[in-house]
C-alpha cells in the first residue's frame, strides 16, 4: 500500500480556499518591494560623488544628462525649443517616416527568417523520412541508425528545432515498432548533452525529448519502462514538469494502478500547477475500472479537481462514466451532471445515455424482466431521457438517437411509442433506417383496431417520404404478411391487384397507384407470390381470396409446393372443400405441380384436420384423397375422391 493519502489530497485542493488569497496577496507585495530596491539601486550605480561634492557620472549617461538639462533651460525661456526648429512640421513627416521604417523592417527580417527556417524543417524532415520506411525500417541496424544520428547532429545540432527533429526521429523509430533503434538514438542523444559544453543551457530544454520517449513507452503499454525512465531523469540532471507526470498518471492508468496515479497526481498539484482533462480521464476511467470501493469513490473528486482547475469535466468525462454505469440510478445520477455542468446539449452524450439505457441496462443480470411490469418500466425510462432530449434540443438531436430508440420500442413491441417517435422524425423531415420500417411491421401481431390503424398510418407515411422511393422486397413482404396478421383482405387484396396491373384508378395519386410505382422494381415472381397466397390464408376467411388469386395468376408462373400449401391451409371447414375443393384441386392438376406423394400427403393432412375430427377415417381420407389426385392426373376422374368426405364423424 502507498504512502498516499487521497483524503489529504482533497484538504489541500478544496480546503484552503481562504488561505491561498493572502498567500498570493503576500507575494505580490514583496515583488513591488523588490521591484523598487532593485530601481533604486540601478540609480546609483550610475552617479557616484567625489570627495569635492561634484559628480561623477558615466560617460554614456552623461551625453543624456547634458541634453536632459540644456531642454529643461530652453523650456524656461521666452521661445520654446519646439518652436524653434526652423522647419517643423518637415521634421515631424521625416521622423514619422523614419520609425515606420523601422517597424516595417522588422517583421520583413522576421518573416524571412522564419521561411528559411521552414525550409530547413522541411529538409531535415525529409531525411528522416527517406531514411525510415516501411521498406528501409526492419534492414536498418543499430550500427546504420547511429551513423545517421552522429551526421544528422552535426548538420542541426545548433538550430532552434533541433529537440523537435529528434523527438520526430524517435517517434518514427517507434512508429515501426522499431523500440531497439529509440534506445540507442535516445541514449546517445542523453550522453552528447551530459558532455556537452552548453550542458547548463540544453538541460533545462531536453525535458521535452525525455517526455517523447515516456510517451513512446507508455504507448506501447510499458508502464516499467516508463517509470525507469522518470526515475533516470534526476541522474542526468532533468527535472520532470507536469507532461512528465500527465504521462506517468496515462501510464499507471492503462496498468490499472490508480494509486501510482494519485501519487503522480499530488506531485502536481504540490507544484501548484495543474495537468490536462485527458490526463484526469485516464485516472477516471481507472477508478472506475478498478475493484476497489475505495478508489471508486474518488471519481468525484477527480470531477471536482476537474472543476476546480477550469479543464472540464468534459464530454469524455461522461462518456467513460456512461460506459461504466450498473443501473438506472446511477444513470440519473450522471444526467444531473452533465446538467450541473451544462453539458445536457452535448450531443454525443445524449447518444450515449440512450444507447447505455436502451441496450446496456436492460441486458443487466441485476435488471432481468421478471414480468410486463418491468419491462414496461424500462422502456419508459428510455423514452423519457428522449422526451428530455427532445425538449432541451428543441428537437434537433442526433438521427442516431431516434434510431436506437425506435428499434429498442420495436424490440418490445410498444407499437404505440414507436409510432409516435416515427412521427416526430417526419415532423422533422427526417427518415430511420429502412430496416427499422420492417423491424415496425415485423412487431405488430395482435389484430386490433389501434393496431390497424397504426399500420395503415404507417403504409402511408412510408409512401409519402423520399427515402422508399423504390420500396426493399425484404419491406414490401414484410407489410403484406402484416395485413395477413391483421385479416385486412381487402388491403392485401388491392395491393395484389395494382401489382399485377388490374387496379385502375383514374386518381394519380391514389394509394394504389403509388404503391404500383414504389414496387415497380420488384418483379411478381414466386416467391413475392406466396407472400400474397400466405397472408390471404392467414385472415381465415376461407378460401374465396385465394381463389381470386390463382384465377389472376400470372401467366408463365410456375408454382411450386408453397403455392398448394398457402392454397389449402384457407380451408377451414368441410362446406369450403365442398365449394371450393373441385376448384383447388383442378387447379393443381392443370398447374402440373411436381409433388411428390409424402409433400401431397402434408399437404392434404393440413387441411383436412381442419375438417374432420374422426380419428378411425383421417389418414384414410387423406390416401384416398392422394391416390384419387394422382389417379386424376393419369386420367381418371376425381369426383369420387370428394364423397369421403360426406362420411359420418
Amino acid at each position: 500500500m502507498h504512502s498516499l493519502n487521497i483524503r489529504n489530497l482533497n484538504f489541500f485542493l478544496f480546503e484552503f480556499k481562504t488561505v491561498q488569497p493572502i498567500r498570493q496577496h503576500m507575494q505580490y507585495q514583496s515583488q513591488i518591494l523588490h521591484t523598487r530596491q532593485f530601481n533604486t539601486a540601478n540609480c546609483r550605480c550610475y552617479i557616484e560623488t567625489n570627495s569635492s561634492g561634484s559628480n561623477v557620472v558615466g560617460s554614456s549617461f552623461h551625453s543624456y544628462y547634458k541634453q536632459y538639462q540644456n531642454t529643461r533651460n530652453k523650456r524656461n525661456s521666452q521661445i520654446s525649443s519646439y518652436n524653434s526648429l526652423p522647419n517643423k512640421s518637415a521634421f515631424i513627416q521625416a521622423l514619422r517616416k523614419q520609425l515606420n521604417e523601422g517597424v516595417n523592417v522588422k517583421p520583413k527580417i522576421e518573416e524571412k527568417i522564419k521561411k528559411k527556417s521552414q525550409k530547413e524543417v522541411v529538409k531535415a524532415i525529409g531525411l528522416i523520412n527517406d531514411m525510415i520506411t516501411k521498406d528501409t525500417i526492419n534492414q536498418l541496424t543499430s550500427s546504420h541508425i547511429l551513423s545517421f544520428y552522429m551526421k544528422f547532429n552535426s548538420l542541426y545540432s545548433t538550430k532552434t528545432f533541433y529537440l523537435d527533429l529528434i523527438s520526430y526521429l524517435l517517434r518514427q523509430c517507434s512508429k515501426h515498432d522499431r523500440l531497439d533503434l529509440v534506445n540507442v538514438i535516445f541514449a546517445r542523444f542523453v550522453y552528447d548533452v551530459y558532455i556537452s559544453s552548453r550542458k547548463h543551457v540544453l538541460v533545462a530544454l531536453v525535458i521535452k525529448v525525455w517526455n517523447v520517449m515516456a510517451k513512446i513507452y507508455s504507448d506501447k503499454g510499458h508502464h516499467e519502462e516508463v517509470v525507469n525512465i522518470y526515475k533516470a531523469m534526476f541522474q542526468y540532471g532533468t527535472f520532470p514538469n507536469v507532461k512528465t507526470y500527465s504521462t506517468l498518471i496515462k501510464s499507471a492508468a492503462k496498468a490499472n494502478d490508480p494509486y501510482k496515479c494519485f501519487e503522480f497526481l499530488e506531485k502536481i498539484v504540490s507544484r501548484g500547477e495543474k495537468t490536462n482533462s485527458a490526463t484526469l480521464n485516464f485516472l477516471l476511467k481507472a477508478c472506475l475500472s478498478s475493484e476497489d470501493a475505495n478508489i471508486k469513490e474518488n471519481t468525484n473528486l477527480i470531477i471536482e479537481l476537474m472543476s476546480h482547475w477550469k479543464i472540464g469535466p468534459n464530454g469524455t468525462t461522461f462518456i467513460i462514466l456512461l460506459q461504466h454505469c450498473e443501473n438506472y440510478e446511477q444513470l440519473e445520477d450522471i444526467w444531473n451532471k452533465t446538467l450541473k455542468y451544462r453539458l445536457c446539449k452535448n450531443k454525443r452524450l445524449q447518444e450515449e445515455i440512450i444507447k447505455i439505457c436502451c441496450t446496456k441496462l436492460p441486458s443487466n443480470k441485476s435488471l432481468i424482466y421478471d414480468n410486463m411490469e418491468n419491462m414496461e418500466n424500462g422502456i419508459s425510462k428510455c423514452f423519457d431521457y428522449f422526451l428530455r432530449f427532445y425538449r432541451i434540443s428543441k428537437g434537433e438531436i442526433p438521427l442516431g438517437i431516434y434510431n436506437t430508440i425506435l428499434k429498442y420500442c420495436t424490440m418490445n413491441g410498444d407499437i404505440f411509442r414507436s409510432m409516435r417517435i416515427l412521427e416526430m422524425m417526419w415532423e422533422k423531415i427526417l427518415e430511420p433506417k429502412k430496416s427499422l420500417y420492417k423491424n415496425l411491421f415485423d412487431s405488430i401481431h395482435d389484430n386490433t383496431v389501434n393496431n390497424r390503424i397504426y399500420t395503415w398510418r404507417l403504409i402511408e407515411g412510408i409512401f409519402s417520404k423520399p427515402k422508399t422511393d423504390k420500396l426493399q422486397k425484404s419491406l414490401l413482404n414484410s407489410m403484406i404478411l402484416t395485413l395477413g396478421r391483421l385479416r385486412d383482405v381487402r388491403g392485401i387484396m388491392e395491393f395484389y391487384q395494382s401489382k399485377i396491373g388490374l387496379f385502375n384508378n383514374n386518381y394519380h395519386n391514389s394509394l394504389n397507384n403509388i404503391f404500383t410505382n414504389r414496387t415497380d422494381n420488384i418483379p411478381m415472381d414466386i416467391k413475392l407470390y406466396n407472400i400474397f397466397m400466405k397472408a390471404v390464408s392467414e385472415c381465415k376467411y376461407g378460401p374465396l381470396s385465394c381463389v381470386e388469386i390463382i384465377k389472376y395468376t400470372p401467366i408463365g408462373l410456375q408454382l411450386n409446393h408453397l403455392s398448394v400449401k398457402y392454397l389449402f391451409s384457407s380451408i377451414q371447414t368441410k362446406k369450403d372443400i365442398k365449394l371450393f375443393g373441385p376448384i383447388l384441386f383442378e387447379f393443381v392438376i392443370k398447374q402440373e405441380i411436381i409433388l411428390s406423394k409424402d409433400v401431397l400427403e402434408d399437404i392434404i393432412r393440413n387441411a383436412i384436420r381442419n375438417i374432420s375430427d374422426t380419428v378411425g377415417y383421417r389418414d384414410i381420407i387423406i390416401k384416398y384423397l392422394v391416390n384419387e389426385i394422382i389417379s386424376v392426373q393419369e386420367g381418371k376422374d376425381l369426383l369420387n375422391c370428394l364423397n369421403v368426405l360426406e362420411m359420418p364423424r
